[in-house]
C-alpha cells in the first residue's frame, strides 16, 4: 500500500498540515511505516507526499522513484502480461511513461510529478477499481487515493446528498461521488495533467466502458472462451513471476472458483483464504474445494469473532450509546459536534438496515436473482418493475439524509 497527496495551487501554510495529517494516518492503516513518508515540492503551489508499508513489506515492490527531475510513483498492483517489463517498480514505469495507457492491466493508480516542465500527472486503471479522489476550490487542486486524507487536510466534512442516498440504496456509491460533498472520485480509464497556464487539469480518456456496449454483439465461440482464459492466465502468471506466491481469495461464487481454477489448471502457485463463519456456505464451499484439489487454504474468522464484538459493545458504552433510545447521550464532557456526528453516523447506519428491510429489499433487487426473475429479465414490463423498485429505495434514502440534515 502507498497512501499519497498531491497538490496544485496549495498554499504554503498547509503543506506542513499535508505532511502531518500523512503521518497520522498510520492511525486508520497501520501496516504503513512513517519512516517511508518523503515530500515534494515544486514552485507555485506544487506538491507531492506519499507514505506506504516498509520495503520489506512491500518487496518486490519499489513504489516511489525519485530523480533530479521529479518523482514517479504508484499504488495498487500493474500488470504488463507478456512482457519482461517490471510494472512493480516505479522507475521502469517512469522509463515508459507515455506508453503506459496501451500496456497496463491490474487495479492501480500511478503518478507523476515533473520540475521541467512543471506538471503533475494521475492516471486511473482502465476500470478505475483503484479509486482516486480529488478536492477543487478555486484554482486549488487535492489528489489523494484516501477521502479522509483528504477531509482532514481541507475539512470538507459536509456529507454528500446523492452520495449518502446511494450508499443507502446500494451499499456502495458510484458515479463519481463519495459520501463527502466537495471530493469527487476520478474516473477509470482516464489520465489527468495539471500544467502552468491551465486552470483546469487537461483529461484524456484512454477507455471508457461505452466503447464495450458499442461493440456489435457476437457469439462466443470455443476458440474465443480458450483465449480470453489463456489471456487471464498471463495475467495471473506474470503477477506471480513478479510479485512471488500469489494470495487467492476462494468463496462459493463464482469468481473466486474461476480464478482458482485458472491457477490450478496454469500450476501457478497460490494460497487461498476465506474470511467467514465456520458455518457460512463460502466457508464450507471453499473447505470442500481446497480438500479435493488439496490447496494451501486458511480461514480468517478474525472479523466475525466474539472479541470484535465485545469491543465493538465496549466503544458503544464508552460513548454512551444506549440501545433503549438508539442514541447518544451529550454529557458535559462530550463535544456537541462529535455527540452529532456519533448519532448521524449511527441513524446511518440503522436507516440503510431500514432500507433493506422494507423497500422491497436490496436482497430482492440485487442478489437473488433464481427468485426475482424482473431483475436480469429483458422484458419491458419487468424492467419497468426493476426500475420502479430502485427509483422507490432511492427517494426513501433521499428522505431520509434530508430528515437527517434538519
Amino acid at each position: 500500500m502507498n497512501l499519497f497527496v498531491l497538490a496544485w495551487n496549495i498554499s504554503t501554510e498547509l503543506i506542513p498540515l499535508a505532511i502531518n495529517e500523512l503521518r497520522q494516518m498510520v492511525d486508520v492503516y497501520p501496516q504503513l511505516d512513517p519512516d517511508t513518508i518523503w515530500h515534494w515540492k515544486g514552485s507555485g503551489g506544487a506538491f507531492a507526499a506519499s507514505m506506504h508499508v516498509s520495503a520489506q513489506a512491500a518487496a518486490p515492490r519499489i513504489y516511489v522513484s525519485r530523480n533530479s527531475d521529479g518523482v514517479t510513483f504508484y499504488d495498487g498492483s500493474v500488470v504488463v502480461p507478456q512482457s519482461n517489463f517490471n510494472a512493480h517498480d516505479a522507475e521502469a514505469l517512469s522509463s515508459k511513461w507515455d506508453l503506459l495507457p496501451e500496456i497496463t492491466e491490474g487495479q492501480f493508480v500511478l503518478a507523476r510529478v515533473t520540475n521541467q516542465p512543471l506538471s503533475i500527472e494521475v492516471m486511473t486503471d482502465f476500470l478505475g477499481m483503484k479509486q482516486v479522489y480529488y478536492f477543487q476550490q478555486g484554482n486549488m487542486w487535492l489528489i489523494s487515493n484516501s477521502v479522509r486524507l483528504i477531509e482532514k487536510i481541507t475539512q470538507a466534512s459536509s456529507l454528500d446528498p446523492l452520495g449518502v442516498s446511494l450508499f443507502l440504496s446500494m451499499g456502495w456509491v458510484g458515479s463519481d461521488r463519495t459520501l463527502k460533498q466537495d471530493i469527487l472520485t476520478i474516473p477509470g480509464g482516464q489520465c489527468w495533467k495539471w500544467e502552468l497556464d491551465k486552470v483546469e487539469p487537461t483529461r484524456k480518456t484512454y477507455f471508457t466502458s461505452s466503447q464495450l456496449a458499442q461493440s456489435k454483439p457476437r457469439r462466443l465461440t470455443r476458440l474465443d472462451t480458450e483465449e480470453l482464459a489463456e489471456q487471464l492466465i498471463a495475467l495471473c502468471r506474470n503477477l506471480a513471476e513478479n510479485l512471488g506466491r500469489l494470495r487467492c481469495p476462494l468463496t462459493g461464487g463464482r469468481d473466486s472458483r474461476l480464478l482458482a481454477s485458472f491457477l490450478i489448471h496454469a500450476g501457478i502457485p497460490a494460497e487461498y483464504y476465506t474470511s467467514g463463519v465456520p458455518s457460512s456456505g463460502d466457508v464450507q464451499i471453499a473447505t470442500q474445494i481446497a480438500k479435493v484439489f488439496n490447496l494451501p487454504h486458511e480461514v480468517n474468522t478474525s472479523f466475525f469473532g466474539k472479541d470484535l464484538l465485545e469491543k465493538w459493545k465496549a466503544r458503544l458504552a464508552k460513548i454512551g450509546y444506549s440501545q433503549a433510545t438508539k442514541s447518544v447521550p451529550m454529557p458535559l464532557a462530550f463535544d456537541r459536534a462529535e455527540w452529532l456526528e456519533a448519532n448521524k453516523m449511527q441513524l446511518l447506519s440503522e436507516l440503510r438496515e431500514l432500507c433493506l428491510d422494507q423497500s422491497d429489499s436490496l436482497m430482492w433487487n440485487f442478489v437473488n436473482r433464481s427468485r426475482f426473475e424482473h431483475i436480469t429479465s429483458l422484458d419491458s414490463k419487468q424492467a419497468k418493475l426493476r426500475q420502479k423498485h430502485i427509483a422507490g429505495i432511492y427517494n426513501i434514502a433521499t428522505l431520509f439524509y434530508y430528515a437527517l440534515s434538519t
